[in-house]
Formats: structure tokens, C-alpha cells, sequence
């Protein structure tokens, strides 16, 4: 244990909350006594008589966004280069750097190596199972485009299962979102080092950077016909009527604090399905203890008071707070890559990258209808993939992985910490992991639950 403290109930209860820890709790430590300094965020020690600390945010973001997509797209792309650039430098001499393509953010990430990364090898990684459509293809162009290339697949019968090896998993800061893949994490590294890479290039970052939040359909700078067009394309994409989605924008979210209060007294109950308040309105599983709720209300209760929103309006403040979210995934994810040698490095969480996205009006960088505007017109046509939606997500992965791996994932549990800590209700947690299938809107809140308690296990 980390300065002689103990994990902390009320915070491993907190990290149960699917989709995610609001952003108020999330510079807290795992280790009780022990407090985190927020992201964009300096401590400043004082020397005198008596000492003091104070923390101070040093970066705010771009706001109000004002540039359109033309100009949004010219930053991005020049930024993209310097990015990669930059994530590429230390591993210039020590090998080729690979590339992951198994999302949108990352097929064009090949292209862009192409202008940065002129005179260095590069090894592109194609999974067939993430279904985009010409995925495989681009990769085959990109490679071919570029004197020192090459595209490499990983087919699925060769890498270990979603939710095996977590017996694997390292000890980290927190418990990572990528726990249930740190099989097929491990071996996509260690195959790409086997491969001559030196470093690695990961698309994390790419949606939360690229896609403003839905709450920009509140912005009263919107027009009103093009504001009809988006909410009827994003109604359809979540599977409600236009009418549901318009009461949902007819309640105002209000403040910061007033939002947190609000979801306290929510934690049990069914989440919308498309929220468009400060942040996503994250919900405790079914399995969460009472004892667990109570925790996670004193810990809201507390922020509340102090809770500071990381900028005016609800949409760039999400947009920041899931930003931060996805650098942590990947702080920890480089603590795993580089144990096996292969550092990994996150262009989309560039700062200026982050810069160039949220200053570009929302309704310009995202569209129902067309996905990542403003990645297509950042890429010049030479290196421009066709970018087409999934036809299916990863859900189906997960779903098989956990049927696979189903044996291994109960011997978790049972008599795992988290019950052991009066957390969860193993009786309640069963049967969606018996059948996960049968429970697809709670897969998410499992697979949450399980990296918890892996990590609890490493501490």
C-alpha cells in the first residue's frame, strides 16, 4: 500500500458508478489520507511559517468555440502531424513505430503518419473482428503509399479473448478501463515489438476530442433548422422519438453543484439514454450495496459545496472531463506498453490537438449524419480513408469474451474483495454474468465492476 494507507471504501464504491466517476470525484486517490491534484492543475508549496499548499488550474479551455470547420480543420491537421511527431521522437532509432487501426481516429492516424513520419518505418496492425468498413483495405493503401511500410493482421483466433489474463494485470494507479482487454493489450505489444517497434500509436482520445457532446443541441447560437436536423439524427442513433429527446433538452440542467446534487439522489435510478446535462449521468449497478449508495451520497454531498465546473457551458465542460478521463486510461495504459518495452504514445491528447477540437463550433465538428467532420476535412485527400460508421460495436466482443471467459470470471467474484468489503451483492451479480447476453444494458456496468475488483486484487 502506498504511504502506509488503505484502499478507500467509499471511493472503490464511487468507481462502480457506470459510465463513469463524475469528474468532481475523480482527482480523488484510491488511498485514503491521500489527495490527487486535478488534471490542468499546479501545486505550489509555501515556505513559510506555517506551510500551506495551494493548487491552482493553470489551462482552461477555448470557450466560447468560435472557429468553423474550415479553420478547425486546418489547426487540427497541422497539429495531428506535430503530435505524432512529437509521440514518435523518443523511439527514432529504436525501431519502426506501429500503429493499432482498430477504430475510426486511428485508420487516420495512418495517414497522417505518412506526412510525419516520412523516413520512418512504420508497421500498421489491423484486427479483422473491429468490423469498420474498408478498415483492412486503407491499411493496405496506407502502407503501400508510404517507402517504409508494411500492414500486419492479428487474426482473432490468435489473441487471447476479451476478459481473459486478468490474472495478468499489473498494479496501477486505479483500476484501468482496458482491464478485461489487457490480454490482447499485452499481446498486440509484445507482437509489435517482436515485429522491430520501438514505439506504439494508439487513436484513444480520438472520439472524445473529435465528437462534442450532445449538449450542444442547447447552444442558443444554433440554427433553429439545422438544431431539428441533429436532434432527429441523434434520436434515431439512440433509438427514442424526437419528442423524448426534446423534453430531455427542455429541462435545464443548472448549475454545476445543482447537477451533482441532483445525481446523488439518482444513483438508483434508470439512466436516459441521452443526457445532456454536464455529464453523463452515471448510475450504480444493481448489485451495489445500500452500503455502497450511502458512501457514494457523502462523497457528492462533500464535492458539492466545492464543486468548480471546468468551464461555463455544460458541453465544454464534458467535453474536458471525458478528455481527462481517457489521458488517465492512457497514463496507465503507457505503464503497461512500456513494462513490455513498447512505449505507447496519444496524439489525439495532444494539447494542441485537444486545442484545435474545442475551439471548432460543435454543430461544425459534429454531425448526426456524417461521422468525424472535422478528422475528414483535416486529412488531405491523399491520405483521407473512407470513414464509414461500425455496423456493429464492440459489444458483441465483449458478449463472447465474457461467455468464454465465464468460469474464470466467477471464480472472481466469488468471495471477491468488493463483497468481502460489503460493496456488492454476489447473489444479485450472478445471473448477468451467468448470461450476459440475456442482460446487454448491464454488460457495461459489469465489465466496470470486474476491472474494479481485478484491480482491488493487485493492491
Amino acid at each position: 500500500l502506498r504511504f502506509g494507507a488503505g484502499v478507500d471504501d467509499g471511493w472503490l464504491a464511487a468507481r462502480l458508478l457506470c459510465p463513469a466517476m463524475p469528474r468532481a470525484l475523480a482527482h480523488m486517490s484510491a488511498f485514503t489520507g491521500v489527495t490527487g491534484v486535478p488534471p490542468g492543475s499546479v501545486v505550489s508549496l509555501s515556505g513559510a511559517e506555517p506551510a500551506g499548499v495551494s493548487v491552482r488550474r493553470w489551462w482552461t479551455p477555448p470557450e466560447p468555440p468560435a472557429l468553423g470547420l474550415d479553420e478547425g480543420a486546418r489547426l487540427l491537421g497541422d497539429a495531428l502531424v506535430s503530435a505524432v511527431s512529437a509521440v514518435a521522437a523518443p523511439t527514432r532509432g529504436a525501431g519502426s513505430v506501429s500503429v493499432s487501426i482498430d477504430d475510426l481516429p486511428s485508420l487516420a492516424l495512418a495517414g497522417v503518419c505518412g506526412r510525419a513520419l516520412p523516413d520512418v518505418g512504420l508497421l500498421f496492425l489491423t484486427m479483422p473482428a473491429v468490423p469498420v468498413i474498408n478498415l483492412g483495405l486503407y491499411a493496405r493503401i496506407a502502407a503501400g503509399r508510404q517507402p517504409y511500410a508494411e500492414q500486419r493482421r492479428i487474426m482473432p483466433a490468435d489473441r487471447p479473448s476479451y476478459g481473459s489474463g486478468l490474472d495478468r494485470l499489473p498494479p496501477l494507479d486505479e483500476p484501468p478501463r482496458f482491464a478485461l482487454a489487457i490480454g490482447a493489450l499485452s499481446d498486440v505489444v509484445r507482437r509489435a515489438g517482436e515485429w522491430g517497434a520501438g514505439g506504439h500509436l494508439s487513436g484513444l482520445g480520438g472520439s472524445e476530442a473529435l465528437l462534442a457532446p450532445r449538449s450542444y443541441l442547447r447552444r442558443v447560437q444554433l440554427d433553429p433548422a439545422r438544431r431539428e436536423a441533429h436532434l432527429r439524427g441523434w434520436a434515431l442513433a439512440h433509438g427514442m422519438p424526437p419528442a423524448a429527446l426534446r423534453e430531455v433538452l427542455a429541462t435545464e440542467p443548472g448549475s454545476y453543484p445543482d447537477w451533482l446534487a441532483r445525481l446523488s439522489g439518482s444513483l438508483r435510478e434508470p439512466p436516459r439514454p441521452l443526457a445532456t446535462g454536464w455529464e453523463q449521468e452515471s448510475r450504480l449497478p444493481a448489485w451495489a450495496t445500500r452500503s455502497a449508495a450511502d458512501a457514494v451520497r457523502d462523497l457528492l454531498g462533500g464535492a458539492t459545496g466545492n464543486a468548480e465546473s471546468l468551464a461555463h457551458c455544460p458541453g465544454q465542460h464534458t467535453a474536458v472531463a471525458e478528455l481527462q478521463a481517457a489521458a488517465r486510461t492512457g497514463a496507465l495504459a503507457n505503464d503497461v506498453t512500456t513494462a513490455l518495452g513498447v512505449p505507447v504514445g496519444f496524439p489525439y491528447l495532444d494539447l494542441r490537438v485537444v486545442e484545435a477540437c474545442l475551439a471548432t463550433i460543435p454543430e461544425e465538428r459534429t454531425d448526426p449524419h456524417r461521422p468525424l467532420p472535422l478528422l475528414t476535412a483535416a486529412l488531405p485527400h491523399p491520405h483521407r480513408p473512407e470513414l464509414h460508421r461500425r455496423r456493429r460495436g464492440p459489444t458483441a466482443d465483449a458478449l463472447a469474451g465474457l461467455r468464454d471467459n465465464r468460469r474464470e470470471l466467477t471464480a472472481l467474484v466469488d468471495g471477491g474483495l468488493l463483497a468481502a468489503r460489503g460493496l456488492i451483492d454476489v447473489g444479485t451479480l450472478r445471473p448477468v454474468l451467468d448470461e450476459p447476453w440475456c442482460h446487454e444494458s448491464q454488460v457495461a456496468a459489469l465489465i466496470t465492476t470486474l476491472a474494479v475488483e481485478a484491480w482491488l486484487r493487485t493492491v
